[in-house]
């Protein structure tokens, strides 16, 4: 693999975790990740409990050492004594300064008008301004679909599904949150069209209402509410279950990934490829059981169900968004062997356990790599 190549992978990797779910959070994670990769190796012991400075909740670390669970409060039975507090750090680069560079390293192969189109579309998404031009854009062009026709509003928001989780998403012109939104709308309408008894006319142009929210995600979920609103919960609720079994089926394809005659560096940027679209639909199921529960009028059984359901999906999000972030971290698949090593020598020593729970956790709970990669991983360590 040439030089060009190596960088092209290292900013598709950055890139897909900066807009996975939208900049300022991409950063927020990136920089608590490395504060806490940069604490002395004594305080980084699996089963710990940390918090960052400066932020409310604290973070349980898994006793696989690979990961760990963000809890609003501190449970029961933990001594606030034993907390680690991690402190911040100054001057580590940003992911847009890592991107950005990476960028005009490539100006003599990419052209210096592309790169500089591709940095204005970094800075324009990480704007002020962005998250009310999208809001405006959809709404706009969805009321215009509206006086269509219902066949014209399927396709609109069709088309901008495909535009936004692909091509948009890839180039910075949109996040994965707004994303997944639209895939929201899109699941939302389908099922109001063939709903019985069928949905109230008034209810398919407050879809597009941009009024009073500032951005797409809140438009959608103010959409939800007036579905519940008009005593259309049940198709809500069959909407978002849609996009959770499309996640699901998502999620297994990418894992089901085979190398065939790819580069080791291109096959695992397909693999995360894939996280990265199951991710969005777990997103976009996560705000919608999220914005069911904003309903006042739910019944208990109903609100049980909704809270079910978010804090299943939160911990499939949260394993796709972990495995984007240890993509950036093994990009010249150190960890990757290292792993390797570990099983080798856990079966050289005869501890066959220890071998399988390593590679159980780093495929089947954290998803760090294809499970086609298990069995070579498994057969070469042997």
């Amino acid at each position: 693999m040439d030089p060009f190549q190596r960088k092209a992978l290292a900013y598709t990797a950055l890139q897909r975790l900066w807009v996975n779910l939208d900049p300022e959070s991409a950063e927020i994670r990136w920089q608590q990740e490395f504060a806490f990769m940069n604490l002395p190796d004594a305080l980084k012991t699996p089963g710990t409990w940390y918090q960052h400075e400066g932020e409310a909740g604290f973070i349980e670390y898994y006793p696989s050492g690979d990961a760990g669970e963000f809890h609003a409060e501190l449970p029961a039975g933990i001594d606030p004594a034993s907390i680690v507090v991690i402190p911040k750090v100054a001057g580590f680069p940003s992911i847009y300064d890592r991107m950005k560079g990476l960028l005009l390293e490539t100006v003599a192969v990419q052209g210096e008008a592309n790169v500089q189109r591709m940095i204005a579309d970094m800075d324009e998404l990480r704007g002020s301004s962005h998250a009310g031009r999208i809001r405006s854009m959809i709404s706009g062009d969805g009321f215009t679909a509206l006086m269509a026709g219902k066949q014209a509003i399927a396709d609109f928001l069709g088309s901008k599904l495909q535009a936004f989780s692909t091509v948009e998403l890839q180039r910075n012109r949109v996040t994965g949150f707004e994303a997944g939104t639209v895939l929201l709308l899109y699941s939302l309408f389908r099922q109001l069209v063939t709903a019985s008894p069928a949905a109230p006319a008034n209810l398919f142009p407050k879809m597009f209402d941009p009024s009073c929210v500032p951005s797409l995600p809140e438009m959608t979920s103010r959409f939800i509410h007036d579905c519940f609103a008009a005593g259309m919960g049940e198709a809500a609720n069959q909407a978002i279950d849609d996009i959770r079994i499309g996640g699901d089926a998502t999620l297994a394809a990418s894992r089901a990934l085979l190398p065939g005659d790819l580069d080791p560096g291109i096959y695992l940027d397909s693999y995360y490829a894939g996280l990265q679209q199951a991710a969005l639909r777990y997103m976009a199921v996560r705000w919608g059981w999220q914005s069911v529960l904003v309903f006042a009028a739910l019944s208990p059984e109903d609100r049980q169900r909704a809270e079910k359901r978010v804090n299943a999906v939160e911990e499939k999000l949260v394993r796709c968004e972990t495995a984007l972030m240890y993509a950036v971290k093994d990009l010249d698949g150190s960890r990757y062997r290292d792993y390797q090593h570990s099983v080798r020598d856990a079966r050289a020593a005869g501890d066959e356990k220890k071998a399988e729970a390593i590679l159980a956790n780093i495929f089947d709970s954290q998803f760090f790599y294809p499970n086609a990669l298990k069995e070579i991983m498994s057969n070469h360590a042997g």
